[in-house]
Parts: structure tokens; C-alpha cells; sequence
């Protein structure tokens, strides 16, 4: 690992990590598939031009239009969605728990669509995760209300999106230019999610924002998408997607950080629990860790 690689890892984390604050404070003056189409249009537009300004050229790559408006809808549009949705009902923290799962779901359905076979250590970085993923769901169950099931069932679908979308770029959409991929998938996820934020929320009939809800959106837009997906790709190409998983080791860490420290977020003991046996999963079944 090169001092350069450690750096991406840890700048993704750092940007990616605080999306989920953002979230939650633009939820004081957004409705939550506005907060969508607003982060999505901010991020295209800002790699639209970023693209523009590197000269690549566009038209070659239009035939692939079906692949991206997928990964638009799953990598994209359904879970910034839901995420705003599940943080009208748990906290910000604990979004970011559960979105730390992700790779776990992605190494199940890599087993069944990219011939990624189970070994015993990544079998075993499952079965600690998902046993993280319950302990979390379980006290809830035996509590009267089921706003927090249902936000944690939220966080989980969004997870399982992103996979989907991860396990399909890898099929079907490699070795393309930088920043191609990533601009046209939040491009069909505006297409996806602008539509339904005017016509679900009326965004167009909302009061004026806060100024903090504004900043959070710009947040939102800007830095944990834009320069998020810009780091993801930039991850990618030069250390490869092995290297990913460490910087989705620390997504969990960076959002309880900030949830605690500026949205005065407490969890209870088994959600820290949870969270533990998450990054254990991932720790455990990295690729990285089966290398060595």
C-alpha cells in the first residue's frame, strides 16, 4: 500500500462518511426525495462538467445507456431515497451502520452472478455481519413502536441496492473512461428522482429552508457525492476494488463520530455491538485479509 492509496482510503471515508449528517439536518426543511433529486442534480452537473472540461468524448459511450440507467436506479436513486426515509425514523449514526454492511451483501450476490465463490473466511465475514445487521433489529422488535424497524428496514433495502448496482457495474460496465460511468449514472438518476420530488413532494410548494438545510444539501451534493464518486473511481483505477473495503471499514466509525459529536446522537450499547461485528465481518472477509 502506497502512502497515495492509504490517502484515497482515507479522504473517501472523511467525504463519503458525513452524507449521512447531511441527510438528517436537510430533513428540517426538505422532504426526503427532494434531498434525493437535489444531491443527484448537484453531483451530475459538478461531473458533467468535470467530464466536459477533460474533453472526453460522449457519444461513443451512449450505447451503453441501458447499463447506466440501472446502475442510476439501484447504485443511485432508490438508496439515496430510502436513506432519507429511514433517517425520518432512526438516527443519522446508525444509517451509517448499516450502510457499512454493504460489502456483505455484495459478496452474496457476487457468489450467484460474478462466479465469486464463498471460501470458508468470506462465509465467515457473512454470517459476523448479518449476526451484527440482528443484533441491531432485534431489541426493537419487542418495542411497541415500529418507527425504528421499519427506518432500519429502509437502511438494509438501500444497502442491498447498492449492491446490486456494484455486482452489475462489474459485469457490465467495465473499463471505461474516468468519471464516464459514474456522470451518466447520476444523470439517469435525475431523470429517476426529479419527477417524483415534484410530483410526491412538491418541492416547487415548499417554504423557504434553513440556511443549515441548505448547507447540508450543498454538503450532500458536493462533497459525499461529487467528490465522494471522484475518490470511489479515482480508488478503483489506480489500487483496485480489494482496497475499497478498508476505506468501508471506517464509513460506520466516521458517521457515529459525527452524529455524536454535532447532531447529539446517542446509541444504545447493542447497536455499538452491532456495529463491531459488522466491521469484524468486513474485516474478516476483505479481500486483503484472504491475500495475506
Amino acid at each position: 500500500m502506497t502512502p497515495r492509496t492509504l490517502f484515497l482510503i482515507i479522504a473517501l471515508a472523511i467525504f463519503w462518511g458525513p452524507a449521512f449528517m447531511f441527510m438528517k439536518i436537510a430533513l428540517d426543511s426538505f422532504a426526503p426525495i427532494t434531498i434525493a433529486a437535489l444531491r443527484v442534480t448537484l453531483a451530475a452537473l459538478v461531473l458533467l462538467a468535470l467530464l466536459l472540461m477533460r474533453k472526453t468524448p460522449i457519444k461513443p459511450y451512449l450505447k451503453y445507456w441501458k447499463h447506466f440507467a440501472f446502475m442510476g436506479f439501484f447504485a443511485s436513486a432508490l438508496p439515496f431515497c430510502l436513506f432519507p426515509i429511514a433517517e425520518l425514523y432512526i438516527p443519522s449514526s446508525l444509517a451509517g451502520i448499516i450502510n457499512g454492511s454493504t460489502p456483505i451483501f455484495t459478496a452474496i450476490l457476487a457468489h450467484y452472478f460474478c462466479a465469486e465463490h464463498f471460501t470458508f473466511r468470506k462465509l465467515l465475514g457473512i454470517f459476523t455481519g448479518i449476526a451484527g445487521i440482528a443484533l441491531i433489529f432485534l431489541p426493537d422488535l419487542f418495542d411497541a413502536a415500529f418507527s425504528s424497524e421499519l427506518g432500519l428496514l429502509l437502511a438494509v433495502l438501500a444497502s442491498i441496492s447498492y449492491a446490486i448496482g456494484m455486482v452489475y457495474a462489474k459485469r457490465h460496465i467495465k473499463d471505461l473512461p474516468f468519471l464516464v460511468a459514474p456522470t451518466f449514472q447520476l444523470i439517469f438518476a435525475v431523470i429517476f428522482v426529479l419527477p417524483f420530488s415534484l410530483i410526491v413532494d412538491k418541492s416547487f410548494a415548499m417554504p423557504m429552508p434553513t440556511m443549515g438545510a441548505i448547507g447540508a444539501i450543498l454538503g450532500l451534493g458536493f462533497i459525499s457525492t461529487a467528490v465522494s464518486f471522484t475518490l470511489y473511481y479515482t480508488l478503483i483505477r489506480e489500487a483496485g476494488a480489494s482496497y475499497l473495503s478498508m476505506s468501508t471499514l471506517l464509513f460506520p466509525i466516521v458517521a457515529i463520530t459525527l452524529g455524536y459529536i454535532f447532531l447529539d446522537e446517542s446509541l444504545a450499547w447493542y447497536s455499538f455491538a452491532g456495529a463491531a461485528l459488522i466491521i469484524s465481518g468486513l474485516f474478516i472477509s476483505s479481500p486483503l485479509m484472504r491475500k495475506s
